[in-house]
């Protein structure tokens, strides 16, 4: 099981954020998916994710996304990821 604790940030203070979970292990498909439900639900647009961004996740739960990851210009300063237990 996956629980995935997603926060918008500008610099140290949080914005938005919301915990998703996913009945399955953490994959490149599961968290592709996460991803895509997180942006919809803090109204905000898919960063684009790379391989590193799930092996950070993996090997240190967490990440960070920064405004260079999107497409979109963005109003924050970082979109932070954290596996919950």
């Amino acid at each position: 099981m996956t629980k995935l604790w997603i926060k918008v940030k500008d610099e140290d203070k949080i914005l938005k954020d919301t915990v998703l979970e996913d009945g399955a292990d953490l994959s490149e498909e599961s968290f592709l998916d996460m991803m895509s439900k997180a942006a919809d639900v803090l109204d905000i647009s898919t960063p684009v994710i790379l391989s590193t961004h799930l092996e950070h996740l993996l090997q240190f739960k967490r990440v960070e996304f920064l405004p260079r990851d999107f497409i979109d210009e963005v109003k924050f300063t970082s979109l932070e990821v954290e596996r919950a237990q």
